[in-house]
Protein backbone atom coordinates (compact mmCIF):
# COMPACT_ATOMS: atom_id res chain seq x y z
CA UNK A 1 0.00 0.00 0.00
CA UNK A 2 1.21 3.49 -0.77
CA UNK A 3 -0.14 6.67 0.77
CA UNK A 4 0.04 10.25 -0.40
CA UNK A 5 0.76 13.16 1.89
CA UNK A 6 0.95 16.87 1.17
CA UNK A 7 4.38 18.14 0.16
CA UNK A 8 4.69 20.27 3.31
CA UNK A 9 3.99 17.26 5.55
CA UNK A 10 6.51 15.16 3.63
CA UNK A 11 9.16 17.84 4.04
CA UNK A 12 8.41 18.12 7.76
CA UNK A 13 8.68 14.35 8.12
CA UNK A 14 12.03 14.34 6.32
CA UNK A 15 13.44 16.59 9.05
CA UNK A 16 12.28 14.19 11.79
CA UNK A 17 12.56 10.86 9.97
CA UNK A 18 15.11 9.52 12.47
CA UNK A 19 12.60 10.10 15.31
CA UNK A 20 9.34 9.08 13.60
CA UNK A 21 8.37 5.65 12.34
CA UNK A 22 5.94 6.80 9.64
CA UNK A 23 4.72 3.27 8.89
CA UNK A 24 3.81 2.67 12.53
CA UNK A 25 2.11 6.07 12.85
CA UNK A 26 0.09 5.47 9.69
CA UNK A 27 -0.86 1.95 10.78
CA UNK A 28 -2.03 3.22 14.17
CA UNK A 29 -4.04 6.00 12.54
CA UNK A 30 -5.70 3.53 10.17
CA UNK A 31 -6.54 1.17 13.02
CA UNK A 32 -8.05 4.03 15.00
CA UNK A 33 -10.08 5.24 12.02
CA UNK A 34 -11.38 1.75 11.23
CA UNK A 35 -12.26 1.20 14.88
CA UNK A 36 -14.21 4.46 14.94
CA UNK A 37 -16.05 3.51 11.76
CA UNK A 38 -16.97 0.12 13.18
CA UNK A 39 -18.17 1.68 16.42
CA UNK A 40 -20.12 4.31 14.48
CA UNK A 41 -23.22 2.18 14.36
CA UNK A 42 -23.09 1.84 18.16
CA UNK A 43 -23.07 5.61 18.52
CA UNK A 44 -26.59 5.91 17.10
CA UNK A 45 -27.27 9.61 16.46
CA UNK A 46 -23.57 10.34 16.94
CA UNK A 47 -22.54 8.15 14.00
CA UNK A 48 -21.27 11.22 12.13
CA UNK A 49 -17.53 10.46 11.73
CA UNK A 50 -16.50 14.04 12.46
CA UNK A 51 -18.48 14.06 15.71
CA UNK A 52 -17.10 10.64 16.66
CA UNK A 53 -13.52 11.85 16.05
CA UNK A 54 -14.14 14.97 18.11
CA UNK A 55 -15.57 12.95 20.99
CA UNK A 56 -12.67 10.50 20.84
CA UNK A 57 -10.14 13.34 21.00
CA UNK A 58 -12.04 14.83 23.93
CA UNK A 59 -11.99 11.49 25.74
CA UNK A 60 -8.22 11.27 25.19
CA UNK A 61 -7.74 14.78 26.54
CA UNK A 62 -9.91 14.19 29.60
CA UNK A 63 -8.47 10.76 30.46
CA UNK A 64 -4.79 10.87 29.47
CA UNK A 65 -3.83 8.03 31.84
CA UNK A 66 -6.41 5.58 30.47
CA UNK A 67 -5.06 3.36 27.67
CA UNK A 68 -6.64 4.29 24.33
CA UNK A 69 -8.18 0.84 23.91
CA UNK A 70 -10.15 1.38 27.15
CA UNK A 71 -11.57 4.76 26.13
CA UNK A 72 -14.91 4.32 24.48
CA UNK A 73 -17.56 6.90 23.71
CA UNK A 74 -20.95 5.26 23.97
CA UNK A 75 -24.47 6.53 23.55
CA UNK A 76 -26.14 7.26 26.87
CA UNK A 77 -28.89 4.81 27.75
Amino acid sequence: MNISVPDALHAHLDHLRDRVNASRVCAQALEKELDMLERGSALGALADPDIAKLLQRLACALEPDVPRADRRITKAA
